[in-house]
Order: C-alpha cells, then sequence, then structure tokens
C-alpha cells in the first residue's frame, strides 16, 4: 500500500514537471476566468497574479487583471497594468485609449498627449483617437485664450459625437 501511495506521487509530481510555465499560467488564467463567473473577483485576482508568476507576458491575463482593478477603485495599480501592457504591446490601440483616458482623469496631461499621440499614430481615423486629439487641441486653444478656435473644436466634437454618440471624450 505505501508502494502504490508513493509510486502514485511519484507520478503525479513527475507528471507537474512536464507542465510548462506556459501551460500553468494558463491554468491559472482559467481559474480566474471560472471565478469571475461564480462573481469571485477577489479570488481571480490572486489567480491571475499567479499567471504572471509563470508567464509575465499573458497579455489577456494582464488586460483582466488591470480592468477587475479598475472596476474595484484601485487606478493607480490599474494604471501600472495598462502601462505594462503599452511596454509589451506599444501597437495596441485599446490600451493607449485606456491609457489616455486614465490620464485625462487624473490632469495629467503629459501623459495624455503620450499615449493619445501613440493612438494616433496607430489609428489616425478613429473617433476616440479624433476625439483626444480635438479635446488636446481645444486646452491649447484655452489656455492661448483663442475663442475662434475654442468654438470650432466645439463644433468639431459635437460633429463627432452626432457621427458616434458613445465617444466619451468628445462629450
Amino acid at each position: 500500500m505505501f508502494r502504490k501511495s508513493l509510486l502514485s506521487l511519484t507520478l503525479v509530481l513527475a507528471l507537474a514537471a512536464c507542465e510548462s510555465s506556459e501551460e500553468r499560467a494558463e491554468g491559472y488564467y482559467q481559474s480566474a476566468l471560472a471565478l469571475i463567473e461564480q462573481g469571485d473577483k477577489d479570488r481571480a485576482l490572486l489567480e491571475l497574479r499567479n499567471v504572471f508568476d509563470h508567464d509575465g507576458e499573458h497579455h489577456e491575463a494582464r488586460m483582466l487583471y488591470a480592468g477587475l482593478l479598475l472596476e474595484s477603485g484601485d487606478v493607480q495599480q490599474a494604471y501600472g497594468q495598462y502601462l505594462r501592457l503599452a511596454e509589451q504591446q506599444p501597437d495596441r490601440l485599446d490600451v493607449r485609449l485606456i491609457l489616455s483616458d486614465l490620464a485625462l482623469e487624473n490632469g495629467n496631461w503629459q501623459e495624455v498627449e503620450r499615449h493619445a499621440g501613440v493612438a494616433q499614430s496607430l489609428a489616425p481615423e478613429a473617433p476616440e483617437v479624433r476625439a483626444f486629439e480635438m479635446m488636446l487641441a481645444y486646452r491649447e486653444a484655452r489656455l492661448a485664450r483663442d475663442d475662434i478656435a475654442a468654438g470650432e473644436l466645439v463644433a468639431a466634437a459635437r460633429a463627432l459625437l452626432e457621427e458616434t454618440p458613445d465617444v466619451e471624450v468628445a462629450q
């Protein structure tokens, strides 16, 4: 009996050793998804941190982790996670727009300009990108006390809202 238990334990450990870091990370990620389905976001956050112990570049997990942090009100931590995603995947428009939005909410105009500028180079015609451009230009016009330019930008933002009403930055 003892020999069978020892053999079983050895086999389990051997199989666990065969599992790659990416496979372990994916297992934790799937576990986090299941926990979210069950409404247990706290435990899901723990599982997502386990993902990063095995695969620091698991982008879906990091995006989910950042979103959960943001939902829970931990804006600073979420911002850091989105920054990490932007470093790992500099061409992700969605991440650049989220970073621009968070920086705007925080009043960090330098970061808004930085991330909106990257977003503009990625997708200049995207309504959200155009809205950030208008908002930054409006800010400059107001700082320069150029009421005519500011008024034109307000009209352009209204036109953008008519075209795509769900663009919050244009509002």
